[in-house]
C-alpha cells in the first residue's frame, strides 16, 4: 500500500463490482494493502456443468400380447403394480468431480424420481446433468453476496469518524505500518481477496474492526517515541506490548 493511497467508492449491492478491464495490482488489494476495488473476474475455476441430455429415458411398459395369461393367472408380487424401469431403489452415483452424494438431498429425489417413473439410468444422467449446474450457481451466489459484504465493509470504513472521511489517508499509513511489522503470512492471506493464487483470503482487509486495530498500533508505534542521551537524536522504541497495554 502506497503512502498516498485513497480508498474508492465502492457499490454496495451483493453483484460484484463491474468495471473496465484494468487488473492492476492495487485493484486486487483490499484496503489495509492500499487497495480499494474488489478483484476483477470473480467466478473463475468454479465446477463447471457437464453435457447431457436434456429429456430422461424412460422405461417403456411392455405390450401385452393375445397369449399372455389372464390377470388372473398371474402370480402375485411386490412389484406387479410398478411401472417397468422403475427400481424399488435408485442405486445412483455422484457426477464426475464429486466424491458423494447428499443423503439428505437424494432421500428427497428419489421419491420425486419415482413419481416421473425414471429408470435408474435416466435418473442418474439427471444428476449428473443438473448437480454440478446447481452446486455451481449455488457457489457464484455466495461469492456474489461475500464481495458485497466487502464492498460495504469499504463505505463503513469511509464513513467511520475516528479512521474515515479526511483521516483515511493516515489511517490506512499507520495500518500498514503495523501490518507489515506484525502480521503474519497467514494472518497476510486472510486479509487479502481470495484468488486462485489465495484459496485462503477471505477479505478481512476491508473490515473496519481490523483496519481500526492496525491503525491504532501504527499511529502509536510512530508516535510513541523517546530521545535516547547519546546526543545524536536516535530514536528508540518501546515494547509493542507496552504500547498496547501499559505498564503492568
Amino acid at each position: 500500500m502506497s503512502d498516498t493511497q485513497q480508498a474508492a467508492g465502492q457499490d454496495t449491492t451483493a453483484t460484484p463490482a463491474q468495471g473496465d478491464s484494468q487488473t492492476t495490482e492495487q485493484q486486487q488489494q483490499t484496503l489495509l494493502y492500499g487497495g480499494d476495488q474488489p478483484p476483477q473476474g470473480q467466478g473463475e475455476g468454479q465446477p463447471q456443468g457437464q453435457p447431457g441430455a436434456d429429456t430422461q429415458q424412460q422405461g417403456e411398459p411392455k405390450g401385452k400380447g393375445q397369449d399372455e395369461p389372464n390377470e388372473g393367472d398371474k402370480p402375485k408380487d411386490a412389484d406387479q403394480d410398478k411401472p417397468d424401469g422403475v427400481p424399488e431403489k435408485y442405486d445412483l452415483k455422484p457426477p464426475e468431480g464429486f466424491e458423494s452424494l447428499d443423503e439428505a438431498l437424494v432421500s428427497h429425489f428419489e421419491p420425486l424420481a419415482r413419481e416421473l417413473k425414471l429408470s435408474n439410468e435416466g435418473a442418474q444422467k439427471l444428476v449428473e446433468t443438473m448437480m454440478p449446474k446447481v452446486v455451481q450457481r449455488i457457489t457464484e451466489q455466495q461469492q456474489q453476496a461475500w464481495m458485497g459484504q466487502l464492498e460495504a465493509w469499504v463505505e463503513d470504513v469511509k464513513k467511520d469518524p475516528e479512521i474515515g472521511g479526511e483521516k483515511m489517508q493516515a489511517t490506512l499509513q499507520d495500518a500498514k505500518r503495523a501490518l507489515d511489522r506484525f502480521a503474519t503470512p497467514e494472518l497476510k492471506a486472510l486479509i487479502e481477496y481470495p484468488s486462485a493464487d489465495n484459496p485462503r483470503g477471505l477479505g478481512l482487509g476491508n473490515h473496519p474492526e481490523l483496519v481500526r486495530l492496525f491503525a491504532r498500533i501504527g499511529k502509536a508505534m510512530a508516535e510513541d517515541r523517546i530521545v535516547t542521551g547519546n546526543g545524536n537524536g536516535a530514536d528508540a522504541r518501546r515494547d509493542p506490548a507496552e504500547i498496547l497495554y501499559g505498564n503492568s
